[in-house]
């Protein structure tokens, strides 16, 4: 028994390691483009350059940043999931492309 509670505290404590290896392998180069954290909201759309303005200046900042630090700032729900949906997209490599926002018509399902 203490040797799995002992085990679980090595592990436990090993896990900040994890997360920072993480953090520092995800932030990408520069492409198609986005030079830097104002191109890159100008391109997700959505007004998000007015939204974050002065809240995540650097592009390092833009990677790191995880949605808890993103509340603390002050953004809303659908703004915080939205950058860190097109934020792990351009990690994947993909083309950042503008998503419409959804609104519900007639309380039914939702259409663009």
């Amino acid at each position: 028994m203490n040797v799995e509670r002992s085990f679980l505290k090595l592990s436990n404590s090993f896990n900040w390691l994890r997360v920072a290896s993480r953090q520092a392998s995800s932030i990408p180069s520069t492409r198609d483009g986005i030079t830097d954290v104002k191109k890159f909201f100008q391109r997700i759309g959505r007004n998000t350059e007015q939204k974050v303005d002065g809240k995540i200046t650097t592009w390092e900042e833009l990677f790191t940043k995880n949605t808890r630090d993103m509340k603390e700032d002050g953004l809303d729900v659908r703004t915080r999931k939205y950058i860190v949906n097109q934020r792990n997209r351009y990690i994947q490599g993909y083309n950042l492309t503008p998503y419409p926002t959804m609104k519900k018509k007639k309380g039914g399902e939702r259409r663009s």
